[in-house]
């Protein structure tokens, strides 16, 4: 068990152990001892203690708050021994050469900075020669041309004056050189500083001032810019962060015109049983956690709050690593339940009908009726051209809807009606299962037809992408007349004039050798059929004269 002091080197406060207290204050005490003589002490021992107050700083953490002899070690040999610096003291108070002949790039690491003293106006190309080690005469050369020449070399120099900070301590001024930040440097760099403030003081010192103050001041005018719009962009993270945590949690409980009955039935059927859970979880994380640390960082930038913890930043990232992960398997094992298809069809010969015209009508479900507001009087579900579903889950049974009605040429000379019913599931089997299970009733009364708006499940079966297709084959010159509550089934249907499936509805239709063709399209546009394209001569004669009289009489309104 060792004794620890409590010192203050540069204005941070350390714990260090009392021998290795003992050895620092000595090494301070001689570089001191040293420099008593030289101009600028006091600045040159600021920049030593600066130094080594950060070098200590990399070497404590939170695991390790005690500087210890070992670190104190390292300090002395990264800054020098006091031997090592003092005959090049001695050495560099006989030499009269320019300050500047002893200025060499060593292996230091090289950082960018601007140089307020060499700089012309804010020391932009002056910090970039350093850092690229180029003349600075050749940089201002290339903001010049890119000014006259593109337009661009202002805009962006006063970007780069924005972004680049300037070198105000010592240290920070030998890294912009590419210099070892230890004692000898350190000194040497302070010398020089007073050295050239004394030359740039004297004669042209004030048009040296005006310049600096210049360049200083457009920095500092574009860097107040940049700050409000910093505080501005803090605020709206902070304001979407927390629009999207409450939309977030609000979607998890509550859906808008969707009733929790259908919803339920809905999410738990997509997610197998034991996985329902774990879905919640991990959308609560993936998109939970970038929310909450939009509003922290916000927060930080709003407050100006400097205080780094890692311990936050790695937690997040750690739960919403683990979100990711949890989203992958929820996904793959919900994705897999739809991984096979399966179908099972049933042909209803439509024999009964005693006439050439047959008349197709669909049975609205009326708790699926369409009222003027656009809504859904007790449905469960927006319905879209079919890309979207109803839903009415009832006491025994589930309603979706709506079937797809096709129409083709049959191959006899008799009606025929398919009904296809489709599901899938995580393998054949259980996607024919699902597939046969599904419930639809088609009525036929002599030449009528009547669908249901919508097919049924059992209360107990889940959501497997459950479709009903029906297909009514017509013969060849037989007609069929599709009633206008068809509108919301007929899917794609072709004919020889390429009418879209919601203009087909309430017409007589007549299956040619080229398709179907209208039989009472009066009014009708069938601008996409050429001139020379006349479709009625597939028409028997009784139906085809009464149509071209009509398009000859609207011709000539």
């Amino acid at each position: 068990m060792n004794k620890t002091v409590t010192i203050n080197i540069s204005g941070i406060i350390f714990h260090i152990e009392e021998d290795a207290y003992d050895k620092l204050g000595k090494y301070l005490l001689t570089i001191r001892g040293y420099f008593k003589n030289s101009e600028g002490c006091d600045e040159i021992m600021a920049d030593i203690e600066a130094r080594i107050a950060e070098m200590l700083q990399e070497r404590v953490s939170q695991s390790k708050q005690v500087v210890l002899m070992a670190d104190v070690d390292h300090v002395i040999a990264v800054m020098g021994e006091p031997e090592e610096f003092a005959g090049d003291n001695a050495q560099t108070e006989t030499k009269t050469e320019d300050p500047k002949q002893e200025t060499s790039f060593g292996p230091g690491r090289r950082r960018l900075f601007r140089d307020p003293d060499e700089g012309v106006i804010g020391g932009v190309c002056t910090g970039l020669g350093y850092y690229f080690g180029i003349d600075p005469v050749w940089i201002r050369a290339a903001f010049a041309i890119a000014f006259f020449i593109f337009g661009t070399g202002l805009l962006f120099y006063i970007l780069l004056l924005i972004i680049i900070p300037k070198a105000q301590t010592t240290a920070e001024k030998l890294e912009m050189r590419g210099e070892n930040i230890n004692v000898n440097n350190i000194r040497r760099t302070v010398e020089e500083e007073f050295e050239n403030l004394k030359r740039k003081m004297s004669g042209s010192g004030e048009r040296w001032r005006n310049e600096s103050r210049f360049g200083d001041a457009i920095g500092d005018f574009f860097r107040g810019v940049f700050r409000v719009f910093g505080k501005l962009f803090a605020g709206i993270m902070v304001v979407v962060g927390i629009a999207f945590l409450i939309g977030l949690f609000t979607s998890m409980f509550s859906i808008s015109n969707v009733s929790s009955e259908a919803f339920d039935y809905v999410v738990r059927s997509i997610f197998p049983d034991y996985m329902f859970g774990w879905a919640i979880a991990a959308a609560a994380l993936f998109f939970g956690i970038p929310c909450v640390m939009m509003i922290y960082k916000g927060m930080q930038i709003l407050l100006k709050l400097k205080y780094r913890n890692n311990i936050i930043n790695f937690s997040a990232l750690g739960l919403w690593l683990a979100g990711l992960v949890l989203s992958i398997w929820v996904i793959t094992s919900a994705v897999s339940e739809f991984a096979e298809g399966g179908e099972v069809s049933n042909t209803i010969p439509l024999t009964g009908a005693k006439q050439d015209t047959m008349i197709v009508k669909v049975n609205i479900d009326p708790e699926m009726l369409v009222h003027d507001a656009g809504r859904y009087g007790n449905s469960r579900w927006q319905y879209n051209e079919r890309g979207w579903h109803l839903w009415k889950v009832g006491e025994d049974s589930i309603k979706l809807g709506y079937p797809g009605l096709h129409i083709e040429e049959a191959e006899g000379d008799s009606f025929e009606l398919l009904v296809v019913k489709s599901s899938e599931g995580p393998d054949r089997k259980t996607a024919f299962e699902n597939a046969r299970r599904i419930h639809y009733k088609v009525v036929q009364k002599d030449s009528l037809i009547v669908l249901n708006s919508c097919f049924e499940l059992a209360k107990g079966d889940k959501y497997r992408g459950q479709q009903v297709d029906i297909y009514l084959r017509v013969p060849k010159n037989k007609v069929i007349f599709l009633h206008k509550s068809t509108r919301d089934i007929l899917d794609g249907v072709p004919n020889v004039s390429n009418t879209w499936d919601g203009y087909m509805a309430d017409r007589r239709w007549i299956m040619t050798a080229r398709g179907l063709a209208c039989v009472d399209c009066s009014g009708l546009d069938l601008s996409d059929v050429p001139e020379d394209d006349d479709y009625h001569h597939d028409l028997p004669k009784e139906l085809a004269e009464p149509e071209k009289s009509g398009k000859k009489d609207s011709a000539k309104k």
